[in-house]
């Protein structure tokens, strides 16, 4: 390979012709692989040539006679389905349980790292609750179902069209070409412009002026807005505004939306990646404004609007892209098919960089856009999903249906049995004396044979049932069990628990990755006003450099299989109560931590909104204390503690006992006022009741009481 065809040598961009042999090698070099997914995507939707509405064998549908008669059990057996929407749901209800966090590499990045999992949770369960929704369901279901998937992460953001409001004044502005205006100066010219919007003889300065304010604004446009000037002295701008701005996250099924080498195990240590996309003529044209495509390149890629390189190259391609919910085909011919390019290039120094490249296959003279690694983390904007680990390679990850698609054959051919046998017991085959019956014999249910000479009409005994088959069908779906970890009675739970909890690490660890990307992401474009009013002020920014954001923060995700289990769940937080907690001789577990994360594992979401930092909640006691006092003071006696309430008795007595004790001015008053010390003294009891209570409960596990008040940490 000579240095014109060697993509990593390419250090100003690969031609086209290298591009496109690049991709051509590697899907030719797929081919395995795609008559493997065809046959997942027939395992997956039950299809096989024949089939009829009804789940029976018919002579029209086949081309031939069926067996074992006309009209046989042909029915549907959807074990694969069941097990890969098993394990998605978990997938995903794993993520979405999970716990993130970012966990600064730095000491002095410590406390930044909870602002930062604020504002990673914001994005991700508020402005991408809906995208994250669908492409993860996507990415896990095709995970498991052929082994492997992509996940892209992008930004997102959208040019729109705005219009501006634009008055005189405005205009006086962009005359004095930023120079400053005394009041006197400012109205002389604002008269000027008033007259020459009216004079006919400064029309075509008036238009030169106002098309300098866009390049949306033609001369059609100008002469309107001069016309709008005229009548209300005030008019609008079109003006190109981005729109969103946030990561994209996209799942891609691997060599139909995203293609790479085939023996890549590595998606980061890919030579290179292509990106395939369909668009719409007005979402190509949109992309010269907000990705900088070239204009010329694209008038002439969209002259090859239909010309599709992979697109109905295999039919479970067109299926699977392009399914409508009556099950045909929709038409492509008005779709445009590009390529985004990643690949690595090794320059003459030998060092590595990273190009990215929009082409399509048939123009060969020009490129899109062509322009290094956008993004200041440096990788390759993609994630894989791989279902399994026995080679290397990302594309041999085998998936579901290809280890469950024997089983399910046995499953459907015990069932058809079982029905044709039953078809056959309820309408047996009818014994008709000779020269009375039909010459053309066909056996089936309701058919008729001929009998012996003399014989009457008789039903045929159809053939005992026995147990068989439906042992057969309990030792296959036995088999599937034990395979895949299904919980069943075939399984013990702590078997399930393995299997689940193996399949959600892995997830986790690749959406850990998509959730570093898209933090990064964030960190490079997300204005720091936003991220004000989303975490709050800080004492560092947000917005860092290329070299921050590639190494200041770990992000971990973490998630116990058991937690989607109710019973197991149960059962953890019982042993923890019971074991774990009394044998803390060395008051070693933090308490707030471990509330916290116990009330995460039953309810995530309402542990979020419920819970608050230590600080936050030492603070609330206090506060409501003090609300209390000016409650008694204004005469009305607030609720007394009991309890049922989770307060911090010790605190709040404190809190009470320093008011009464640094104020003198309080200490009369209560003098004074037998009503309020009486409240006060009754709040006071309720108090030392409840610490008495918490006491006792100690006294009960270690059959002493403390030497000390509050030894032990009761409070």
């Amino acid at each position: 390979m000579n240095e014109e065809q060697n993509i990593e040598r390419q250090s100003k961009g690969a031609s086209i012709e290298v591009l496109t042999a690049e991709l051509s090698e590697a899907i030719n070099d797929a081919e395995w692989k795609y008559a493997e997914m065809e046959r997942a995507y027939d395992s997956l939707y039950c299809q096989w040539p024949g089939q009829t509405t009804d789940a029976r064998k018919h002579k029209t549908a086949l081309g031939y006679d069926p067996f074992p008669w006309e009209g046989a059990s042909d029915t549907r057996v959807r074990t694969v389905d069941e097990v890969v929407n098993e394990q998605m749901m978990m997938m995903c209800a794993s993520f979405r349980r999970s716990r993130i966090s970012a966990v600064g590499i730095e000491s002095t990045d410590l406390g930044w790292g909870q602002k930062v999992t604020t504002i990673l949770k914001w994005m991700l369960w508020s402005r991408m609750r809906q995208v994250i929704h669908r492409e993860t369901e996507l990415a896990a279901r095709w995970r498991q179902h052929y082994g492997c998937s992509i996940m892209s992460i992008m930004w997102d953001q959208e040019l729109r069209l705005s219009d501006l409001p634009l008055t005189l004044a405005d205009l006086a502005e962009l005359m004095a070409a930023g120079r400053p205006l005394n009041p006197e100066s400012a109205t002389l010219l604002l008269t000027q412009i008033r007259q020459e919007i009216h004079d006919p003889a400064h029309e075509e300065a008036v238009i030169a002026l106002l098309r300098q304010l866009g390049e949306l604004v033609t001369v059609q446009r100008a002469r309107r807005m001069l016309s709008e000037l005229r009548e209300s002295e005030t008019t609008t701008v079109p003006m190109p505004e981005i729109f969103g701005g946030t990561p994209r996250w996209t799942a891609l099924l691997p060599f139909v939306d995203v293609f790479f080498p085939c023996n890549t195990d590595d998606i980061q240590r890919a030579r290179w990646i292509m990106h395939r996309e369909l668009l719409t003529e007005s979402e190509l044209r949109n992309r010269i404004k907000t990705a900088g495509y070239d204009e010329e390149w694209v008038d002439e890629v969209i002259e090859h609007r239909g010309s599709m390189l992979v697109g109905g190259r295999w039919r479970w391609i067109a299926s699977e892209r392009s399914r409508s919910l009556h099950g045909f085909l929709l038409e492509e011919k008005n779709m445009i098919e590009i390529f985004h390019c990643y690949h690595r290039v090794t320059d003459e120094n030998n060092l590595v960089d990273v190009w990215c490249e929009v082409f399509h296959p048939s123009v060969k003279d020009s490129v899109g856009k062509k322009m290094r690694m956008p993004y200041d983390h440096g990788l390759y904007p993609y994630v894989a999903h791989v279902r399994e680990h026995a080679s290397r390679s990302i594309l041999e990850s085998r998936g579901i249906a290809e280890i469950a698609d024997p089983w399910q054959r046995d499953i459907k051919r015990q069932r058809d049995a079982r029905i044709d046998k039953s078809d056959i017991a309820t309408v047996p085959p009818v014994i008709v004396p000779p020269g009375r019956g039909p010459r053309d014999l066909s056996f089936g249910p309701g058919a008729q044979w001929p009998g012996r000479r003399n014989e009457s009409f008789t039903w045929m005994q159809p053939p005992p049932f026995d147990g068989t088959s439906i042992e057969v069908e309990r030792s296959t779906e036995r088999s599937v069990d034990r395979y895949f970890g299904i919980m069943s009675d075939h399984n013990s739970q702590q078997r399930t628990q393995l299997f689940s909890q193996h399949c959600v690490d892995g997830w986790l660890i690749e959406m850990q990755m998509a959730c570093v990307q898209s933090l990064q992401l964030m960190q490079q474009f997300v204005p720091e006003d936003v991220i004000v009013r989303v975490a709050g002020s800080a004492a560092q920014p947000f917005r860092i450099s290329r070299k921050e954001i590639q190494g200041q923060f770990d992000l971990m995700i973490e998630f116990d299989a058991r937690d989607l289990n109710a019973e197991a769940l149960k059962e953890k937080l019982e042993l923890l109560n019971t074991f774990v907690l009394p044998n803390d001789r060395m008051g070693a577990i933090d308490m707030n931590k471990f509330v916290t994360r116990m009330f995460q594992s039953i309810d995530p979401w309402l542990a979020d909104e419920s819970m608050s930092d230590p600080e936050t909640a030492t603070k609330r006691e206090v506060d409501e204390e003090l609300n209390a006092w000016a409650l008694m003071v204004a005469g009305h006696e607030p609720a007394l503690p009991d309890s049922r309430g989770a307060m911090n008795y010790n605190l709040r007595l404190q809190t009470l006992q320093g008011v009464i004790a640094k104020n003198p001015e309080v200490q009369e008053m209560l003098r004074s006022r037998p009503l309020l010390l009486e409240m006060v003294g009754r709040r006071m009891k309720a108090f030392q009741f409840q610490l008495q209570q918490r006491e006792n409960a100690q006294i009960g596990r270690t059959g002493v009481a403390a030497a000390l008040p509050n030894a032990g940490g009761v409070q």
